[in-house]
């Protein structure tokens, strides 16, 4: 971080505007100083933040009643799983149809219907509903993405990773409505195909494309999340699994290879249910690089089981 000129307002990766500070009694040579970056004009900070979050955050001192983060920034506030290109994507906002729209640097400003301009706050500050984030997020992300972020609305359990609204945000119907309503808004036909793919009962990011690949490689649709019990006890909830056949299908995550204790308990849940006679197929992204690999494997389990 950039050395402190003293500006208690500043730190932790705050920012303030220009304004605010010289109606505190900062001089310009102080608001000039190289000390102080300026992560969009107007505004004053200790330090750039990298990440699309953060750099909405600092562009809050800007914010006009009835503005809202939009598009990739809303997700990022809401912790929704993005591609990583959306790190270097502008911080979108929107404003009622008719509003002034704001023109600066870094800035994506749209315009949208009052019908559909639903806002919530995280953090106190001003976004877009997670179901109206997604249909926007529709203008700039592929089918494949939007299916992963529609998964993580659908998500009914506090497992998946980073997420800031209460599970689920939305339901099938839910979503399959708001996609109506934004007929004819750009991007609507990538939406309706997400949503013709996703599915509720996700637990991660990666657990969406091991589905979507499976399916797509002409494959039957597995069951999402299932439970498996012996003798009344939960014995395991693969991520994928066909139940008639005993297969199961686990993503394997970052955690399950940072931690030994989670790495070990899948081991000792994996040998149980081979125990059992199901067959087990454990997934890296490695695998989904190349992922003909996974639905041969995949398909193979499924013919030694009939």
């Amino acid at each position: 971080m950039a050395g402190s000129i003293d500006i208690p307002e500043l730190g932790g990766g705050t920012s303030v505007s220009v304004a605010a500070l010289r109606a505190r009694g900062v001089s310009e040579k102080r608001l000039r100083s190289r000390s102080l970056v300026r992560p969009f004009r107007g505004i004053r900070a200790e330090a750039l933040e990298s990440a699309l979050a953060g750099r909405a955050r600092q562009y809050a001192p800007r914010l006009r009643p009835g503005q809202a983060y939009a598009g990739p920034a809303a997700a990022a506030v809401w912790g929704m799983p993005l591609p990583d290109w959306c790190d270097d994507a502008p911080v979108t906002l929107v404003v009622p149809r008719g509003a002034h729209r704001p023109r600066t640097a870094g800035i994506e400003s749209i315009s949208l219907v009052p019908e559909r301009f639903v806002v919530q706050r995280v953090d106190d500050l001003p976004v877009t509903s997670p179901v109206l984030t997604l249909c926007m997020l529709s203008r700039v992300l592929d089918v494949d993405a939007l299916i992963v972020v529609a998964d993580a609305l659908m998500t009914p359990r506090d497992r998946y990773p980073g997420l800031r609204f209460p599970r689920p945000a939305a339901t099938p119907e839910r979503l399959a409505a708001a996609c109506r309503t934004w007929t004819g808004a750009p991007g609507a036909e990538r939406l309706r195909a997400a949503l013709e793919e996703a599915r509720p009962g996700v637990d991660s990011p990666m657990e969406t494309p091991t589905r979507c690949f499976i399916v797509r490689g002409g494959l039957p649709e597995p069951e999402v999340n299932g439970e498996i019990f012996v003798d009344g006890v939960l014995l395991a909830q693969p991520d994928l699994m066909y139940r008639h056949a005993k297969v199961a299908i686990e993503y394997d995550g970052e955690q399950h290879f940072a931690d030994p204790r989670q790495r070990a308990h899948d081991i000792e849940r994996d040998e149980r249910l081979r125990a059992l006679g199901w067959t087990v197929i454990r997934v890296t992204a490695a695998m989904l690089a190349k992922p003909w690999l996974l639905v041969e494997r995949v398909r193979a389990a499924l013919a030694a089981a009939r």
